[in-house]
């Protein structure tokens, strides 16, 4: 069930072109969709009205707003270079936009534990009025619980299909995710028996089975980013941990929490990582275990981990005496 979008600048035609062929070959090109809706509304605001796209018309639109990040500056220029070779490749000159990409790795946050057990009391003491919808906050109490406890991507689950979800095997599968793999998903069973019962409990308040795990306010259509986003920053800026952390947490700083946290835990309880890390990296839909072994020496927990496990490096490197 792709997005459909409406697009009315003078590269609509070219817009759509692009997302056809894209979809053609199997992918599902919503997220690409959406950023190019802001692009062609760009268009029709710079008053665009020839195919001749230049530097000097791109300029605005390659700039970082001040509510964006560097990664969704480079996404948005990205989803637009990939419409202008679309376009040269028909014989159009325009110009591409190169050396737009983003150079700077930031760390990013890990929660303790102490800040998950804020965000979450927070979570579960909110009691929307009747106009807010009971149904809004039971959906972010399960939507939250189950990416700390999965390490999906948030788009991930924010597009599960109910008829993707077998909750007798505890399964959850995706499909024509990132890299466009598809994968199964395992649920422990206390998250098993949490998506048992916030299902039922959705059911009952929409009045029948919805198509998505997470509908939105539109029962048809699922959990929008805005919504996801704004109700993460909610809930966080009330606890006492919010302004007090070096950098910020985001919704996807669960997904970071979850591999640091499993691995962690093995390492502490001498469960063998050359065992594990594979099933960890197909948990999380990554290429292999290199990729998920850097979301964990990205964070600063790593020398924490080390250095409590490490026995032979005391050896080799003696302690440092100095005397005044």
């Amino acid at each position: 069930m792709s997005k459909t979008y409406e697009y009315n600048s003078i590269l609509a035609p070219f817009i759509q072109g692009l997302i056809d062929e894209k979809r053609s070959m199997g992918f599902l090109y919503d997220d690409t969709a959406y950023v190019l809706k802001e692009f062609d509304q760009y268009c029709v605001a710079k008053d665009l009205s020839s195919l001749l796209v230049t530097r000097e018309f791109l300029d605005d639109w390659m700039k970082r707003k001040e509510t964006e990040g560097e990664y969704n500056q480079t996404g948005r220029v990205s989803a637009s270079r990939q419409l202008l070779l679309y376009m040269a490749g028909l014989g159009h000159e325009v110009y591409i936009p190169v050396d737009f990409t983003t150079k700077k790795v930031h760390p990013p946050h890990i929660f303790t534990h102490p800040e998950l057990q804020a965000f979450f009391d927070e979570l579960d003491a909110f009691a929307p009025t009747p106009k807010g919808g009971k149904c809004r906050i039971w959906e972010y109490r399960a939507f939250f619980r189950i990416l700390y406890c999965t390490g999906m991507r948030c788009g991930e689950l924010m597009k599960m299909p109910v008829s993707e979800v077998d909750l007798v095997s505890g399964t959850m599968t995706v499909y024509q995710s990132k890299g466009h793999k598809d994968r199964v998903i395992y649920l422990a069973d206390d998250v098993r028996y949490l998506c048992i019962d916030y299902l039922k409990y959705i059911t009952r308040e929409i009045g029948y089975e919805p198509y998505w795990l997470f509908p939105g306010r539109n029962p048809d259509d699922h959990m929008s980013y805005s919504a996801m986003n704004y109700n993460f920053n909610r809930f966080w800026d009330a606890t006492s941990y919010a302004g007090k952390v070096d950098k910020k947490p985001t919704v996807h700083s669960f997904r970071f929490t979850f591999v640091v946290d499993r691995m962690n835990d093995w390492m502490e309880h001498g469960v063998d990582l050359d065992v594990m890390l594979p099933y960890l990296s197909k948990q999380l839909g990554h290429k292999g275990v290199r990729e998920t072994f850097y979301y964990y020496i990205m964070t600063n927990d790593v020398n924490r981990i080390i250095k409590q496990k490490d026995r032979f490096g005391r050896k080799v490197i003696p302690k440092l005496e100095v005397k005044l």
